[in-house]
């Protein structure tokens, strides 16, 4: 999906691991989510190859929200819900 500001797109771990370790190795961001930072750049690529791996075995969506500076300032995760498509009616 993309806006004039806004670009989401699946993670690529060879190419995003260094711009994701700037957000995800920084304690003082990290700790608003809960999780012990990145210690190194190689790290954060396993953890996003990770995340790819788990997303291809789901209907979830995850993946890096760019600014127009091209920056990497989110991660953003998409799940569909189960109940809701389980509730509507088919299309004729």
């Amino acid at each position: 999906m993309e806006t004039d500001r806004l670009f989401l797109r699946d993670w690529d771990p060879p190419n995003d691991a260094e711009a994701a370790f700037l957000l995800y190795g920084d304690p003082s961001v990290v700790r608003h989510l809960h999780m012990p930072p990145q210690a190194s750049i190689e790290t954060q690529r396993d953890a996003l190859t990770q995340i790819q791996a788990e997303v291809q075995q789901t209907t979830d969506s995850y993946g890096p929200q760019r600014d127009d500076c091209a920056r990497i300032i989110a991660q953003m995760r998409v799940e569909r819900d189960a109940t809701r498509d389980a509730n509507q009616d088919p299309q004729p």
